[in-house]
């Protein structure tokens, strides 16, 4: 009975350690592509409406509000979606997410009275959810520079 047992452990441990040797495998390709996902989806939803980022940026940054930046912030997006299904200058990919999640934050600070909802703090209304989002989603972006710099160290040390 207690060899059995044993054995039954080995074999669990080790069907365990093989699903997470996978994950190790798929999550920073996966990461890539699903953070790639998100800004191909909002840079082309940008080239349908610009109004609601030029909405935000009118209560922000004025000066910015205008088709033209949407459309070019819509580009960028778009590229780095690309750049990030690539594979290609990650950690500089990274850094540019950063910024532009940098911009939407400072407008959630700038904007906050809008953000919530009749409750208040902390009840956020949806243009606060979507903006509280891309705290998240710069965590992702600090990860995928993370992993690229690794993954160029162990480069360089072969």
């Amino acid at each position: 009975m207690t060899v059995s047992t044993a054995s039954q452990s080995q074999a669990q441990q080790q069907s365990e350690s093989g699903i997470y040797h996978l994950i190790q495998v798929i999550a920073p390709p996966l990461l890539r592509v699903t953070l790639g996902i998100v800004f191909l989806w909002l840079g082309i939803t940008k080239f349908f409406d610009p109004s609601p980022v030029r909405g935000a940026l009118e209560g922000s940054y004025a000066f910015l509000a205008s088709d033209t930046i949407v459309y070019i912030l819509g580009g960028l997006e778009i590229l780095t979606a690309l750049l990030l299904f690539i594979g290609i200058g990650l950690r500089f990919v990274g850094v540019l997410i950063l910024l532009f999640f940098v911009g939407t934050l400072s407008i959630f600070f700038i904007e906050s009275a809008s953000m919530y909802s009749d409750v208040g703090f902390p009840a956020l209304n949806i243009t606060g959810e979507f903006f509280i989002k891309d705290v998240s989603l710069a965590g992702v972006a600090l990860m995928i520079i993370a992993q690229d710099m690794t993954r160029q160290a162990m480069k360089r040390g072969r």
